[in-house]
């Protein structure tokens, strides 16, 4: 007998064959577009009236204008100078490019800017890459947020898998190695009423140091001109090694059978989800069921066998932990003797404390308790000084349920369905070992999420938040949730609030700057004279694009460590004047990346190695410098010769910064290591339980063509803006499997080639909103390289 839910997502399914867009490059599975995701019927175990669950045609939600229909429209903003409008006749340098169709001139002249699909012979497989070079030619450079924006990520993502790779993975191995060891001795010598607890225990940490090594990877053999620290790295890499071969050795037979059981249903799980298949399983040493797809690995983790490893590793120990709660007494237990191995050694709770604090400075801290809140727990019950067998002493239950009940729930919980079939999943508080980290973005998603009435989630949800009526307008057209969750506008308001004091908190860690800043490029206000562009209402969705694909950057680069949302389904010339360059002005957003920068420079545990912390001079340097030119710009100054001449040299900064970290990792790991190779990514960052995952990705730049004035003359400018896409999927998707959706495939060297025919989706289909500022004819622009007269002043 078929479940009525099962029946409902089986029909599901059907209906979206109207709307879905098929992969045409093999097992991409079927990609949800925005229109399909939008519409998703809330189908759940309750549901009775399948056919009201029914997915309307993509035709119903498109309901913005095509680009050539649009009409240009401004946007009010309070006490707000706004420049006259510029024609693309007026500017200086018109004839440096040819080839605009009427349409797209229409939307050049009527918005200010137009923004044109990657050319098909010669795209921007990296964001950059646009900038790359202007400091020998002529070109007139707009460097937009999303540029900035984008370089950020660069800078993130680099140094994380720099530490990842030189600190994190040697530092977690060595803790899992005296973990173990520890455990060995404790299961060995334990009173046979407490074996079986150290026995969990003990597989638990068996499973770990599995996943650590699950893949052999070599590393170089000759580092003589390699960095002393890179000598020092490799030589305690082998002796990690050697050490956990040794202790694996000794593992006993039953716990290596419990280890082994769990260690398969997390690695041998197939991602693609279905109605029979949901990704969840049965863990013995957890004594629950978990979400095996969550090892599916992602991210930049795919690019080297040691970060895969670190990977797995590091998400057991942060998305697998113990429930405590005085009905799973024994879950509660286990804890109370793993949390006491770490105290009672000083070098082990030390590694731990390394490992924690280090990665608290990137991604924040845990949603869920640690070892300290366990010690401290265990303590407050039995005193300092108590006999372990006291632990499974039920006279104590009565305390015990009281200490509990006074520690600090999760805020980021599970959402699920009263009457569905995931109640085991559910949690009031769990202990693990290095917990996933507190996101404000992952509990507003949980908070505006309601199983079953409303489940089709969004990242519009997300900047709505933020108070941003275009991306409030984008989701209650798109993905109507009032109309399946009639309480979902107070529950707005009240996330708003809430995010409304959340924001105004100091800066401790970086996540929290970066979403800072992505919130900025998306709603701040300016003072001064803008120019007209920023003006108009394709603008104001240009904002909305520009948050999103940075925000797809912060999700992808955190995918291991930020706690997931789960809900149930239920150089010039000095004789002439250089090329006038433009900075998209948004001094705050500026400010706010440069206190983040400030912010990590003077974070010396995190960056005592020179080869991570160097790039941030620069990017400071950078950003001193688009402050200083946007208040010019909106204050009618005049940007020098210097500025000029540097803002021509973003690219090439943007590209030594990638390049430094890629060949730090690439000379200890012997060349195997795959650096990415073009800016597209993706990271999912939610799980719906059997209907799937939402993704969050971006796809190649786009060029946007401005028309703007600097120094009193007008000129058009040319940049990059994201193309960011938002859909549910049937599978975890990782980065090389989206590119291939994207028509990205491997080339000569260290880039990728694009193949048009072989795109299987469509940004202008899949995200309608978006045609309100791109064009949809193709990009025919030819550039021309001609000597320009720039002035001088």
């Amino acid at each position: 007998m078929i479940k009525e839910g099962k029946m409902a997502k089986k029909l599901f399914v059907m209906l979206l064959a109207v709307v879905v867009l098929t992969s045409a490059c093999g097992d991409s599975g079927q990609q949800i577009a925005e229109s399909t995701e939008a519409t998703t019927a809330q189908v759940s175990e309750t549901t009775t009236q399948t056919s009201e669950t029914a997915a309307p045609t993509s035709e119903s939600v498109t309901t913005q204008p095509t680009s050539s229909e649009a009409e240009t429209t401004t946007v009010e903003l309070a006490d707000v100078d706004v420049a006259e409008p510029l024609s693309y006749e007026q500017v200086i340098n018109k004839d440096m490019y040819i080839g605009f169709s009427d349409a797209q001139l229409a939307m050049l002249n009527g918005n200010g800017f137009v923004v044109l699909k990657p050319q098909s012979e010669y795209p921007n497989i990296f964001m950059h890459h646009q900038y790359e070079g202007a400091e020998y030619g002529d070109e007139s450079v707009f460097i937009t947020t999303d540029a900035v924006l984008n370089m950020f990520h660069m800078y993130y993502s680099g140094s994380m898998k720099a530490l990842e790779t030189i600190y994190y993975y040697n530092d977690i191995v060595a803790l899992t190695n005296g973990l173990c060891a520890s455990a060995e001795r404790a299961y060995n010598q334990s009173d046979e009423q407490l074996k079986a607890h150290y026995k969990r225990l003990y597989a638990y940490l068996v499973v770990a140091g599995k996943l650590l090594h699950s893949e052999d990877f070599d590393l170089a053999e000759d580092l003589q001109y390699a960095p002393q620290k890179l000598v020092e790295v490799k030589r305690e890499m082998l002796d990690n090694r050697a050490e956990w071969l040794n202790l694996y050795s000794r593992v006993p037979d039953e716990v290596a059978q419990l280890a082994d059981a769990d260690y398969a249903v997390v690695t041998s799980f197939d991602s693609k989800v279905s109605v029979d298949n949901d990704g969840i399983v049965a863990s013995q040493i957890l004594d629950k069921r978990i979400d095996a797809t969550q090892y599916l690995v992602r991210g930049h983790y795919t690019q080297s066998k040691l970060l895969s490893n670190y990977f797995r590793g590091m998400m057991w120990y942060s998305q697998s932990g113990f429930d405590i709660d005085i009905e799973k007494r024994d879950n509660v237990v286990v804890s109370q003797l793993l949390a006491q191995l770490i105290a009672s050694d000083s070098k082990v709770s030390q590694m731990w404390n390394d490992v924690y604090q280090l990665t608290a400075f990137y991604s924040g801290e845990s949603d869920d308790l640690n070892y300290k809140d366990i010690v401290q727990l265990t303590e407050s019950v039995y005193g300092a000084d108590y006999n372990p067998l006291v632990l499974i002493d039920d006279s104590y239950d009565e305390a015990l349920k009281m200490a509990i009940d006074a520690l600090p729930k999760p805020k980021i919980v599970p959402v699920l369905n009263e009457k569905g079939d995931y109640q085991d999943m559910d949690y009031k508080r769990q202990y693990r070992l290095m917990g996933q980290r507190f996101t404000f973005d992952s509990y507003a998603m949980t908070k505006l999420t309601k199983s079953p009435e409303r489940l089709n989630i969004s990242a519009f949800d997300v900047l709505a938040m933020t108070g941003n009526q275009k991306a409030e307008e984008i989701l209650n057209r798109v993905y109507k949730p009032a109309e399946y969750w009639q309480q979902y506008p107070q529950a707005l308001e009240s996330v708003k609030g809430e995010y409304a004091e959340y924001k105004n908190t100091p800066i401790k860690d970086i996540y929290k700057g970066w979403f800072k800043a992505i919130d900025l490029a998306l709603n701040e206000s300016f003072d001064g004279e803008i120019p007209y562009f920023m003006s108009t209402d394709a603008y104001a969705y240009k904002r909305v694009n520009t948050a999103l694909g940075s925000f797809a950057e912060l999700k992808h680069d955190n995918v291991l460590y930020a706690k997931q949302m789960m809900a149930e389904f239920g150089g010039g010339d000095d004789e002439a004047g250089l090329p006038l360059h433009y900075v998209e002005p948004n001094v705050k957003m500026y400010q706010t990346l440069r206190e983040i920068i400030a912010l990590a420079k003077g974070h010396s545990d995190a960056y005592q190695d020179k080869m991570i912390s160097g790039p941030l001079d620069d990017m400071m340097s950078y950003l001193n410098l688009f402050i200083a030119v946007s208040h010019k710009e909106l204050t009618g100054g005049i940007v020098t010769q210097d500025e000029l001449r540097e803002i021509a040299y973003f690219g090439g900064m943007v590209d030594n910064l990638r390049v430094s970290y890629n060949y730090y990792i690439r000379d200890l790991l012997n060349g195997e290591y795959e650096a990415e190779k073009t800016s597209a990514l993706i990271s999912d960052i939610a799980t719906i339980l059997q209907l799937g995952y939402l993704e969050l990705g971006i796809g190649l730049p786009h060029d946007i063509y401005a028309l703007v004035e600097v120094n009193g003359h007008p000129v058009i400018t040319k940049g990059v803006v994201y193309s960011a896409y938002s859909f549910y999927n049937e599978e975890r998707l990782t980065d090389e499997k989206w590119q291939a959706m994207l028509g990205l495939i491997k080339g000569e060297y260290e880039f990728m080639d694009y193949d048009e025919s072989k795109r299987s989706i469509d940004l202008l289909t899949m995200m309608p909103y978006t045609k309100k500022f791109i064009s949809e004819e193709d990009n025919k622009i030819e550039p021309q390289y001609i000597e320009m007269a720039w002035p001088k002043e």
